[in-house]
């Protein structure tokens, strides 16, 4: 499929704004640009910049003092001094391991600043429920662990001081359910805005691509999934033995099908692809304890969908 074929499929879909312009590639740019360009990094790398010159500073300010190079008032504190190096060092980790993976945006330079700010809070916080002793390497450790993890924890132990029921579970994620959606993937789109099945089946594959980073048609597929799996949710596994992991493959069943009568006539003359078919919609129904034809109309809802027919158009 040629990219201005590609393109037009797409806006055809997701007219995302108003405006006329006939070259579709020209657009394209002009959207990516205004959405996700470079200028969405000035604000966070700023306030990064301006946060990290301050606590250097800070640092150093207290080095030579602590060193008698310098006299006065102004020190920080050796469990301040230590959360703060290890701000740095999980900024640092996170940056270089982005690197490798080409994936940043402008939320994640948000995420270094926003780690800098709550790393004192955080250290002493820690150091305050601990011996006098482990209270300084620990506030320095916590640099190892991502700002989600720091929270876990923070919810942990206040639910031990406090006596408080734990308002949040552990377990896993509603995208984990689908095939191929491992928990960091499932923390990715969540992180993006999607956090539901239903969520992930009607979004904008090309934005979810680009604000994820994650492969285009990787996101195609498990949209793929989420579009059957709000039709028939745990019970879509059962389907995964016939083939039918998401409504693409829906949509080919229910293309092998076209013409066959539901209920089956047996006189009826079937091609061998249409025979296929037939099994296998046959095989479907009495597994699940559906009629032929309830079964049929549901998978019709997930392989007529809108969204079912645009990632079947795109995909390569």
């Amino acid at each position: 499929m040629r990219d201005d074929q590609a393109l037009s499929i797409y806006y055809d879909q997701f007219p995302w704004s108003n405006t006329r312009e006939a070259d579709l590639a020209k657009r394209f740019r002009h959207q990516v640009s205004y959405l996700y360009g470079r200028r969405h990094f000035i604000a966070p790398l700023s306030l990064f910049t301006i946060l990290s010159l301050g606590a250097f500073w800070g640092l150093c300010r207290s080095a030579q003092f602590n060193a008698h190079v310098l006299k006065g008032e102004f020190v920080i504190s050796k469990t301040a001094a230590a959360a703060l190096l290890g701000a740095f060092l999980w900024c640092i980790s996170d940056e270089l391991a982005r690197i490798v993976r080409r994936d940043l945006s402008p939320k994640d330079v948000y995420g270094w600043g926003f780690r800098i700010l709550l790393s004192v809070p955080f250290g002493f916080a820690a150091a305050a429920v601990l011996t006098a002793d482990v209270g300084v390497p620990v506030a320095f450790f916590l640099g190892a662990f991502p700002t989600q993890t720091l929270f876990t924890f923070a919810r942990r132990i206040a639910v031990q001081k406090l006596a408080m029921g734990d308002q949040q579970s552990d377990s896993g994620l509603e995208l984990q359910q689908l095939q191929s959606v491992s928990r960091g993937v499932a923390e990715t789109f969540q992180d993006n805005g999607i956090e539901t099945i239903s969520a992930l089946a009607w979004a904008d594959p090309v934005d979810l691509t680009i604000r994820t980073n994650l492969d285009f048609n990787y996101v195609l597929d498990c949209m793929s999934q989420a579009l059957l799996w709000v039709y028939f949710e745990d019970k879509t596994r059962i389907l995964f033995r016939f083939s039918l992991r998401g409504s693409q493959e829906v949509l080919s069943l229910t293309n092998d099908l076209n013409g066959v009568l539901v209920p089956f006539d047996s006189t009826q003359v079937l091609t061998p692809k249409q025979s296929q078919a037939k099994a296998t919609l046959s095989n479907i129904a009495g597994i699940l304890n559906l009629t032929e034809a309830a079964l049929l109309t549901t998978l019709l809802q997930s392989a007529c969908d809108p969204y079912t027919t645009f990632i079947n158009r795109v995909w390569r």
